[in-house]
């Protein structure tokens, strides 16, 4: 069996062109144009690979590679089509077309499993259109009862617009759901858009599981007035009270072993004028942790500090929860199946939890499922000097395609 580097490496430039930026990133938003022309490519590839393509009722691109006994439940294997804005060429595509080389030199090989296998190139992983990880809850029912007329992009244009704009029918979203007796399990490659592995100088790292998310709004009201007439005793100023919040949960996020993250993305200050003492502050405050009591820890820290921040500065506070996810566990079985290939390979690597959402941890409410990483050079992602070395990819690949074959055997 011969996996090509130089196929992969021609296949991801090729991707990574559609949808470029003056600034050397990659654009590719769901639905847009420059996605159905990325579709038609990766079409082209899995064809090439002998696979029977079809595109599913939300526009997950799927290519299926007969298996001798087609009757048993799939292998699925894949990842993500779309990009963030001025993303970059390796975050979701490497595990599509590397799941697509492997096909493609069993194909080459006359290699035909007893199980098919299907790559999945999953719509709207990012979320930068419609805020959820749409392909894969697609497939997985969770998006059964959902009105796509009711899902608003930022530029409010409806899902059910953009499903139609793609060629389907808005009214059968909910026929992109599979049967779980249809699948035998799920196996996703993709870069760790984390330094870990670069660090310590590691080809693979295999995901035991990926953190949860507590996501939620804060709102910091003080007074807004007159920035030269108003003594500083007299303020009730909400940005340094924000402020006062912000360094507070880093500084206590640095101290906590690396068990979590947490981060302010987001403010919006009012009235936002350089003359006004700020009277409201709006911020997201989000926790990433791998066991709910370092959760519970963080967000009783962030409590405190508010209620703290709400008498030292005479502002209100107010929150409202935004998103949660809890931890998923990711399948122990395939999990050693991916150490044993990557030993039997001579690949250095270790086992380690994924700080990023994917495709996975949706399949994984499914399926056995079970996550491969490569390393991320300097641990950039969603940029476009997110990098990983071509020597990285081909180990990544081998390793997917040894396991592969395995759960396609049996």
């Amino acid at each position: 069996m011969t996996v090509r580097i130089e196929r992969i490496k021609e296949r991801l430039t090729a991707l990574a062109l559609i949808g470029r930026d003056e600034g050397g990133g990659t654009t590719r938003l769901s639905y847009t144009p420059e996605y159905r022309q990325a579709t038609e490519l990766v079409k082209e590839y899995m064809q090439a690979a002998g696979m029977k393509v079809t595109i599913d009722a939300v526009g997950n691109l799927i290519g299926r590679y007969g298996g001798t006994s087609p009757e048993l439940p799939a292998v699925l294997t894949g990842s993500h089509l779309d990009t963030v804005p001025d993303g970059g060429a390796f975050d979701g595509a490497a595990g599509v077309i590397g799941a697509i080389e492997c096909v493609q030199a069993w194909r080459d090989e006359g290699f035909i499993p007893a199980r098919s296998v299907e790559v999945i190139a999953t719509v709207e992983e990012e979320g930068t259109q419609y805020g959820l990880v749409l392909g894969s809850q697609a497939i997985a029912g969770l998006l059964n009862e959902s009105d796509p007329e009711q899902m608003l992009s930022p530029a409010g244009r409806s899902l059910a617009a953009s499903l139609s704009g793609f060629g389907l029918d808005p009214a059968a979203m909910r026929q992109a759901a599979r049967d779980p007796r249809s699948i035998s399990c799920f196996l996703e490659l993709h870069i760790e858009q984390g330094s870990n592995l670069d660090d310590e100088g590691l080809a693979c790292g295999i995901v035991s599981g990926i953190v949860g998310i507590d996501r939620r709004r804060i709102t910091i009201k003080g007074s807004a007035n007159h920035s030269g007439t108003t003594r500083m005793d007299q303020r009730k100023d909400a940005l340094v009270a924000a402020a006062r919040f912000i360094g507070s949960v880093y500084e206590q996020a640095r101290s906590g072993d690396g068990r979590y993250v947490a981060t302010v993305g987001t403010l919006a200050v009012h009235p936002n004028a350089v003359n006004i003492v700020p009277g409201e502050v709006e911020l997201s405050f989000e926790i990433r942790f791998v066991a709910g009591r370092d959760r519970d820890a963080a967000y009783a820290h962030a409590l405190g500090c508010l209620r703290d921040i709400e008498k030292e500065y005479g502002v209100t506070v107010s929150i409202i929860p935004m998103q949660y996810a809890a931890p998923v566990e990711l399948d122990a079985g395939i999990g050693k199946l991916l150490a044993d290939a990557a030993r039997e390979l001579g690949v250095p690597h270790r086992s380690m939890p994924s700080w990023a959402g994917h495709d996975a941890q949706v399949f994984a409410k499914l399926v056995p499922t079970a996550m491969l990483f490569v390393p991320s050079v300097r641990g950039i992602s969603h940029s476009p000097q997110e990098t990983t070395r071509w020597d990285d990819i081909i180990i990544g690949v081998k390793v997917l395609e040894s396991v592969l074959r395995k759960l396609a055997l049996t």
